[in-house]
């Protein structure tokens, strides 16, 4: 927590994805996480309580789920297809 508007998370040893607190801007933004086994995280955000839109084939290439917080944020989080 760099500080009390923003959150950060160190995804790996080059990546990072961070938030910032702007209810003026609340629900407006779309950003799109690609994961390895989306089935593994949806299940993990279940687990936490976290509902998940369905799961939705785009084309022959990404599967795609929509996760939103109260405030509408949403979160697309995709798992490209070999």
């Amino acid at each position: 927590m760099p500080n009390e508007r923003e959150a950060a998370w160190r995804l790996t040893d080059t990546g990072w994805i961070v938030i910032e607190a702007d209810p003026a801007r609340a629900g407006t933004a779309l950003h799109t996480l690609l994961v390895d086994d989306l089935d593994s995280v949806l299940a993990g955000l279940a687990e936490r309580g976290v509902k998940a839109g369905p799961v939705e084939l785009i084309g022959a290439a990404v599967r795609q789920s929509i996760v939103a917080d109260p405030d509408g944020n949403r979160l697309k989080l995709g798992q490209p297809l070999a």
